[in-house]
């Protein structure tokens, strides 16, 4: 029980954290399974960026309104991205006490 205890402490505060009305979070996950000719092509990159941004949505405090996963993405995609992320955040910074990336 001594054990137990601490830990549902930092899940209920990690909890009432991400709940937080003062401060949103975004999360942007990159998954490549191709990394060139000269590599091998990997398997889970992609999913396992998928996974990821589903564990942040869970307990993370990321909405999946917030979360974008990009799946093998050119440099076109990426900069697109990144300045859809910039717009998002400076709008969203007049709502926001604190945003995070």
């Amino acid at each position: 029980m001594r054990r137990v205890l601490p830990i549902l402490i930092l899940l209920v505060a990690g909890a009432t954290w991400a709940q937080d009305s003062q401060a949103v979070r975004y999360g942007l996950f990159i998954g490549a399974n191709d990394g060139g000719r000269e590599r091998v092509t990997l398997r889970w990159a992609i999913s396992d960026a998928e996974r990821l941004a589903g564990v942040m949505n869970e307990i993370g405090g990321i909405s999946a309104r917030d979360s974008f996963v990009l799946s093998d993405p050119n440099r076109r995609e990426l900069d697109a991205q990144f300045e859809f992320l910039k717009a998002r955040i400076e709008s969203d910074s007049e709502r926001y006490r604190r945003t995070e990336l």
